[in-house]
């Protein structure tokens, strides 16, 4: 009971250190990095906007003025995971109450609302992005399930065509990021705490200099890839506890599959490949951005790597019969237990 009640009397900073292992100190320390270089990203975005207004008045797709739609929007997607967590959260307890108890059981009760939220969420922008923005161009390859050929991805860069719901779209999945990223800094800390800050760092990054600087024909790629495998591991994370090892399975199989083929090797294919031609495109024009774009998409990739192996982690769990959730922390009594 004194054990606790000492837990319980922790602050939050004190949480945060003591989840803080040698790879999460390394999380944070490439996030202050990426920060520190935010305001330079963003005087190089401004001026190269200045730059192509001034070249061609009539272009006016993008404008630093398209941002303060994300207020609204951060606002809108908070009440939204209000309104579910308010109206899920007594089933989640039902569910879950034979397992857990006393803080860990309304730690456990609203990351499973939050992850109902996710499987909405990502599949509607999945929708969105694939069938409503990426199909709507003429650059949609095979691997993404499109006509289209990635060979003129930036075929009109800087000036191209932007489709009619991209700006909604790219708009939309930024105030997520902006406000998912915001509201994680105060969640009770995992041992993820760091790594998805940084994560989200790299998001908000890249979406904003690739919607200024026109590389949105290639964020797009990004965007829905990450997508689709969120669907799966929000819906993972909501059934974990309390569903049969069969449909986890199932799931996972879904899951990896997906990783495999977007993650990876349409990551790669499309995402790398376009960008190489962008550097091409870009050389003489404000090549420093896309240098800074191209680090941050390598960063993404390797988060993707370190992912996989915790996914493939969490597979063995499953063939083991015992489905555990790798991000939760554990009482310093199960850690002794796992030693």
């Amino acid at each position: 009971m004194k054990e606790k009640k000492e837990e319980k009397e922790k602050s939050h900073i004190e949480k945060i250190i003591e989840v803080s292992t040698p790879s999460q100190i390394f999380c944070l320390a490439l996030t202050l990095i990426l920060l520190g270089y935010t305001p330079k990203l963003i005087h190089s975005c401004y001026s190269y906007t200045r730059f192509r207004r001034l070249e061609k008045p009539e272009y006016t797709h993008e404008s630093f003025e398209d941002f303060w739609i994300v207020i609204p929007c951060s606002i809108v997607l908070r009440l939204l995971k209000m309104f579910i967590n308010t109206y899920t959260y007594e089933f989640f307890k039902r569910k879950l109450n034979h397992k857990y108890s006393g803080d860990e059981l309304d730690r456990k009760i609203k990351k499973c609302t939050r992850g109902i939220f996710k499987v909405l969420y990502f599949s509607f922008t999945f929708y969105l992005g694939l069938f409503k923005v990426l199909k709507m161009t003429n650059f949609a390859p095979s691997v993404m399930f499109g006509n289209g050929e990635l060979l003129y991805t930036v075929g009109d860069w800087p000036y191209t065509p932007m489709p009619s719901t991209l700006k909604f779209y790219y708009l939309l999945s930024f105030s997520y990021y902006v406000e998912d990223g915001i509201v994680h800094l105060f969640l009770p800390p995992n041992y993820d705490y760091w790594e998805m800050v940084l994560h989200h760092v790299i998001t908000c990054m890249l979406i904003f200099s690739s919607y200024m600087s026109g590389f949105w024909c290639i964020g797009i790629f990004v965007l829905i890839q990450m997508d689709f495998e969120d669907i799966w591991i929000g819906l993972i994370r909501v059934i974990m506890d309390f569903s049969s090892v069969a449909t986890l399975s199932l799931l996972y199989l879904l899951l990896m599959a997906g990783w495999g083929w977007f993650r990876f090797y349409t990551f790669s294919y499309c995402v790398f490949y376009s960008f190489a031609m962008g550097i091409r495109v870009a050389v003489d024009n404000y090549s420093h951005v896309v240098s800074v774009m191209a680090m941050l998409l390598a960063t993404l990739l390797g988060l993707n790597i370190y992912w996989f192996a915790l996914l493939l982690k969490m597979g063995i769990t499953l063939i083991r019969g015992k489905p555990k959730d790798l991000q939760m922390v554990v009482t310093k009594k199960e850690m002794d237990e796992q030693n």
